[in-house]
């Protein structure tokens, strides 16, 4: 995570001195606040209905039991917010690094797997009302990435807790960084600005008859070329999007095992799919890689939490009599 730190530092266009902004601070409280108080809500409910002879002290108390797991908590949010600035800075310096290449084969392989482009499929499936209800979800996927996170870095299991927010601070590097970088994409949604072909005309046509979040977010990230704001840059393979539900998925699979928390987490993931390629965000097989991929990543993270904690433990020199 240092060495995805400098990187971004040496090939983002900002200085180091730039990172720690007035804005970055609002986006610190933005973003860490969220979780803890969410997580603290819950204990005050919990003291509340336990109904103790003494609300705030049965309330201290548990926040006194649960003080390793606030901490730990705190730690990983500051962990993400550095690495999720990293991240902004490789994924808007990528045209920069690597121009953008790779859409054409990734159409192909789309084309070759449904036989046609997969949007004319989707649209064929789902009409004007569809669209919008899809649209709604996934912009929700802001916020459930958020408590997802927040869940996990605040898990009262140290194993679980380490294991998840691992596995998303590598999506991030290795996929949203490493992967995007290497196969430079933006999406049938910006074909046409960076290719030269209307290819995908039609499907953006069909879509600019709606009022969807999807058009406008789109237009910001052509507004925003360059610029590492929240939200900026623009890559198509992997799709993080479908890696971050994918995420989810295991994540609650590890909690709740086959009940209908995971299979709610399942159909959102695929309408996250759905839509990334309904909306014209990504290819089909984006999401496909990101599904394929996570499971590796949610392996490898459990893999090296487990080598952790096996390494013996320094011990504390003997006192000097």
């Amino acid at each position: 995570m240092v060495a995805h730190f400098t990187a971004a530092v040496s090939l983002g266009e900002r200085k180091l001195v730039d990172y720690f902004t007035w804005s970055w601070l609002q986006e610190v409280l933005t973003f860490s606040l969220m979780p803890p108080l969410l997580i603290f809500a819950g204990l005050v409910f919990r003291s509340v209905r336990a109904q103790p002879s003494n609300v705030l002290g049965h309330l201290g108390e548990t926040l006194r039991e649960n003080r390793e797991r606030f901490f730990y908590g705190f730690l990983f949010i500051l962990i993400y917010l550095i690495v999720h600035r990293a991240y902004r800075a490789l994924k808007v310096a990528i045209p920069r690094h690597n121009e953008y290449w790779a859409d054409p084969m990734f159409a192909s392989w789309d084309k070759a797997i449904f036989g046609q482009d997969p949007w004319l499929i989707t649209h064929s499936m789902v009409g004007p009302l569809g669209t919008q209800f899809i649209d709604m979800l996934y912009v929700v996927w802001l916020p459930v990435m958020l408590i997802s996170f927040g869940f996990a870095a605040f898990a009262k299991d140290s194993q679980f807790r380490k294991r998840a927010t691992l596995s998303f601070f590598l999506t991030w590097i290795l996929l949203g960084n490493l992967l995007a970088t290497l196969f430079a994409s933006v999406g049938p949604c910006f074909y046409a600005e960076f290719y030269g072909s209307d290819r995908f005309t039609p499907l953006m046509d069909l879509l600019s008859h709606q009022n969807l979040a999807a058009l406008k977010l789109q237009e910001t990230l052509r507004m925003t070329v360059g610029d590492e704001a929240i939200g900026s840059g623009i890559s198509a393979v992997p799709s993080l999007h479908c890696a971050i539900t994918m995420i989810v998925v295991l994540m609650v699979h590890d909690r709740y095992g086959w009940d209908w928390r995971t299979y709610l987490a399942i159909a959102y993931h695929v309408i996250i799919w759905f839509g990334s390629v309904h909306l014209g965000w990504h290819y089909a097989v984006d999401g496909m890689i990101s599904t394929a991929l996570i499971p590796f990543i949610w392996w490898a993270s459990g893999k090296i939490v487990t080598l952790s904690e096996r390494l013996p433990k320094k011990q504390p020199a003997p006192a000097v009599a």
